[in-house]
């Protein structure tokens, strides 16, 4: 079986955490705040969501792989208050009920992108632990 290694898109030894957190909620901010202004949050922001998994995953420096799997949870409630917060000017009534909307609209893409991510991150952590085993 042959594995391809296909060429990163950055030079050196990759993004480090501090780099995944800036691309990842970029990414996220970017597609959410242009969703959210034209309806609700759902689809889009979802994919978003994959996309900055996948890339910080790819793009990341060895053991950064769970920074690339908790950031995106964070940085999605978080931006997702500011604007709910910006909309409705505070009611917390309406600031739960639409945190509950906003999560329900993605949450087959957070729990999918959690999902591959921890996936990646323990077979990663299992060939390591293997390769030390064998030396």
């Amino acid at each position: 079986m042959s594995q391809h290694n296909l060429p990163k898109p950055i030079s050196g030894a990759g993004l480090t955490a501090a780099g995944i957190v800036i691309l990842q909620s970029i990414i996220i901010l970017l597609c959410e705040v242009a969703e959210y202004r034209i309806s609700k949050v759902g689809t889009v922001t979802g994919i978003s969501i994959l996309i900055s998994v996948l890339g910080a995953l790819y793009l990341g420096r060895k053991g950064t792989a769970w920074i690339s799997v908790v950031t995106p949870p964070i940085v999605f409630a978080l931006i997702s208050i500011f604007l709910i917060i910006l909309k409705t000017k505070f009611h917390i009534s309406k600031l739960i009920t639409d945190l509950v909307l906003v999560f329900g609209g993605v949450a087959y893409y957070l729990i999918t992108a959690t999902v591959i991510g921890w996936i990646w991150y323990f077979v990663k952590k299992r060939g390591q632990s293997l390769a030390a085993m064998q030396k």
